[in-house]
């Protein structure tokens, strides 16, 4: 076997006892039966010559043993074959086989096998984000580069992106400031600092183009009813979208006015997957005025630099009108509707005609009567409470039944009788006397 040991690249080890024990020659207890296992060696390789180099070492191993295999391999191990072992250039499945037989004295294990695999096309990846992504530069092995002439102006071609520095100031041309070298990716200085980038970033068949920032251009309001009655209830629903696409996540103000009071934010909720979100009102007792307002930080620096609003969408509230007659007396009594407000009274002539015959005002408790003896008969009335900023107008019918009036009778008058004149007294009385002579 050879001796020479010029090229074994274990000089450095050259006073090692472990490397002059495997440079010294073999001893005939080491060499015994050589040939026989270099000829059982010589035979497998040519008969896997043949089948082929896909398992030699398992296959060698197979045919004389895995004691054979790895005395072999102890045989073999001397002179410049030791020297591949602990530099790791023998083939792989010989190379395992010292490891195996080896390892407790330091060979090393064979490398893995890597994998044939086809070498991935390069694709263009989008600019990166100048604060939170790698740049294509930063990704960049080192190149060698030319000092730029005077008023030469060409930048490096690169078929990636652009640079985060170069994204920020909005140009390609390099920087001739040393600093603005290295923080591109180039040896000679500490590299700046850089973003999260997403798992695989190294390899550029691996890089997943980042999802554009979702901004909110539009936001949409609807509301389930347009009028209520006082103390109803409705639901008010805003939809957040970016230039036609639904957008999830959104942070969503609802904001109310209430007759002439200014804008009040009043509640806010967070789209879902359908880019709506859904807001109770409550109990309404007045008409309100609804909006939605959503806060756009298009910076991303946590202020808002734009209010985006909605449409405004009015809930009117409706009092709750009753009327009732007793006789000719119409009483009227509303809940929603405050104290001295008008009541309006109208009736229906026999022509169809609508025409108004008296206007009341709402007490404390909301109530108003009207007499409606000046007409007989079956009347058509109509009452109304006219609208105010807190509440709509609302109307009723009423057919009221006002019974006529009984005619005056006449009295008779007393026939006058005449009086009677004094009546001469009878004679003979005691009031008269007679008087006789002789």
């Amino acid at each position: 076997m050879s001796t020479e040991h010029d090229d074994d690249g274990l000089d450095e080890f050259a006073d090692s006892d472990l490397v002059r024990a495997l440079r010294a020659p073999g001893t005939p207890d080491e060499l015994a039966g050589e040939a026989r296992f270099v000829a059982a060696f010589r035979d497998a390789h040519r008969t896997e010559a043949v089948r082929g180099r896909a398992a030699l070492g398992g296959r060698v191993a197979g045919r004389i043993g895995v004691g054979g295999a790895a005395l072999l391999a102890a045989v073999t191990l001397t002179g410049g074959v030791a020297a591949a072992a602990y530099t790791r250039h023998l083939p792989h499945p010989v190379q395992v086989i010292a490891h195996d037989t080896f390892g407790a004295v330091g060979v090393p294990p064979a490398p893995p096998v890597a994998p044939r695999t086809k070498a991935p096309r390069p694709t263009a990846t989008p600019d990166p984000d100048p604060t939170t992504g790698e740049s294509a530069d930063e990704r960049r092995p080192p190149q060698p580069t030319r000092s730029a002439g005077p008023g030469d102006q060409r930048s490096p071609r690169s078929d990636g992106p652009t640079s985060a520095t170069s994204a920020a100031t909005g140009t390609d041309a390099p920087s001739t400031d040393p600093a603005a070298g290295t923080a591109s990716g180039f040896p000679g200085g500490p590299t700046g600092p850089t973003g999260p980038t997403s798992p695989g970033s190294d390899d550029p068949s691996t890089d997943v183009p980042a999802s554009p920032a979702v901004t909110p251009t539009r936001v949409g309001a609807t509301a389930s009813a347009r009028r209520v009655t006082t103390g109803g209830h409705a639901t008010v629903t805003a939809i957040v979208r970016d230039h036609g696409e639904l957008v999830e996540g959104a942070e969503v103000w609802l904001l109310q006015r209430r007759g002439t009071d200014g804008w009040t934010r009043t509640a806010s909720a967070v789209t879902g997957e359908d880019g709506s979100a859904i807001f109770a009102t409550g109990p309404l007792t007045e008409t309100t005025t609804f909006r939605f307002a959503v806060d756009v930080d298009e910076d991303a620096d946590g202020d808002p630099d734009r209010v985006l609003s909605s449409r405004k969408r009015r809930i009117g509230v409706q009092p709750l009108l009753t009327l009732s007659a007793a006789g000719p007396i119409l009483t009227v009594h509303a809940v929603g509707a405050g104290a001295g407000e008008a009541v309006t009274v109208s009736r229906r002539t026999a022509d169809g005609r609508v025409v108004r015959i008296g206007i009341r005002r709402l007490d404390d408790q909301g109530s108003a009567s009207y007499d409606l003896s000046s007409y007989p008969g079956r009347v058509r009335v109509l009452v109304r409470i006219l609208r105010t900023s807190t509440h709509t107008a609302v109307r009723r019918w009423i057919t009221v039944r006002v019974p006529r009036k009984a005619p005056p009778t006449a009295t008779p008058t007393p026939t006058p009788t005449p009086s009677t004149s004094p009546s001469a007294e009878p004679s003979g009385t005691a009031s008269s006397s007679t008087t006789t002579g002789s």
